[in-house]
């Protein structure tokens, strides 16, 4: 399984955007600023759903989804257009949908323990 680091979520998360296009690099600021948004969205996701993955390994089944979760809770900050920053809530509801789906498959591929009375 491909994994991804929080720098690669980052850079995706300002391309989305479109703060980043190409080989730009990010200024100091607006990598600080996605990364703590993407710690804040791993902690609410890990009490939520309960994942798996820590955010130096990002699982490429949640690396999509997740990057739509924190570039809609960055939109504001970066200062995008009504239209765009509703696109992104959009994709930030079927996003967190996957997720909870991805996190439901693992739970239910693991091995049940039977427990006799």
């Amino acid at each position: 399984m491909t994994t991804y680091t929080l720098a690669q979520l980052r850079n995706r998360v300002l391309g989305k955007l479109g703060v980043l296009s190409g080989t730009e690099t990010a200024t100091a600021e607006d990598a600080a600023l996605v990364e703590q948004v993407a710690t804040n969205v791993h902690a609410m996701l890990d009490r939520e759903v309960y994942v798996t993955w820590v955010l130096s390994a990002i699982p490429d089944t949640v690396f999509e989804p997740l990057t739509y979760i924190v570039a809609a809770r960055c939109a504001d900050d970066f200062g995008l257009p009504d239209a765009r920053r509703a696109e992104l809530w959009t994709l930030h509801g079927a996003a967190m949908g996957e997720i909870r789906t991805q996190v439901q498959a693992e739970e239910n591929s693991a091995p049940i323990r039977a427990e006799f009375f």
